[in-house]
Order: structure tokens, then sequence, then C-alpha cells
């Protein structure tokens, strides 16, 4: 199943190949959250090249991302804030709860001195 996913196939596709019953595999997410799992994956990665300096290479293209809007090259934000999301997450500056039920609460700390300098508008 590991290695059908890092080939491209779906997580779902993969499952079946893999002997899993159309009903396991249509929660794959389920599948794939053992250590076991996280061990093939790595192995199946390994093989094929995948590399920490490789996800790092593909974070910092998305977060690079543009899209055509008519004849001009915007930056694709969406993209981009996925990508700096992620980035944040596996650097260890941000954790990111899947499970929140909107957007990640932003906590900022300011320096006691910087508070009310009139670089900081802490009204609005």
């Amino acid at each position: 199943m590991a290695t059908s996913i890092i080939e491209g196939s779906s997580a779902t596709a993969s499952a079946i190949e893999a002997g899993y019953s159309p009903r396991q595999a249509r929660t794959p997410y389920r599948l794939l959250q053992g250590p076991e799992m996280r061990r093939r994956m790595q192995m199946a990665l390994k093989r094929s090249g995948g590399s920490i300096e490789a996800i790092a290479e593909v974070v910092a293209d998305a977060m690079e991302a543009t899209k055509l809007e008519g004849s001009f090259q915007t930056p694709d934000h969406k993209v981009r804030l996925g990508a700096a999301k992620l980035a944040a997450e596996l650097l260890g500056v941000m954790r990111i709860d899947p499970a929140a039920p909107s957007a990640p609460e932003v906590i900022i700390n300011i320096p006691p001195g910087l508070a009310n300098s009139g670089r900081w508008n802490l009204r609005d």
C-alpha cells in the first residue's frame, strides 16, 4: 500500500490493491495511522529517492506558487498559505490542529516595551 501511494495511486485504490476490503478502503486514513504503516511509508519514500531536502524543496516551491489570471501571473495565495502553514508546522513554529472547528488561533507574544511603542495598534 505504501509503495502504491508513493507512486501516485490514491489511498483508496492502494488499499484495495493491497488486499483490503472495499469497506476498509473507504477510510484509508485509518489504515495509514499505525506505526508499522508509518515505517513502511518511510521505507518506500527512501527507496523512491524521497528525502528531507526533497520535501523542503517542494514546500519552498509551493510558497512561491503563482496562477494565471487572464494574461497575468499572480500569486496563488491559497497554495502559498498552505505551504507556509506546512513549513511552520514542520519547523515546529506552529501546530495545526486538524480537529479545530475553525481557523487556528494565533497567539502573538509582543514584548511589553513594544506593546505601546506606536509600532503596534492594539485597539483594532
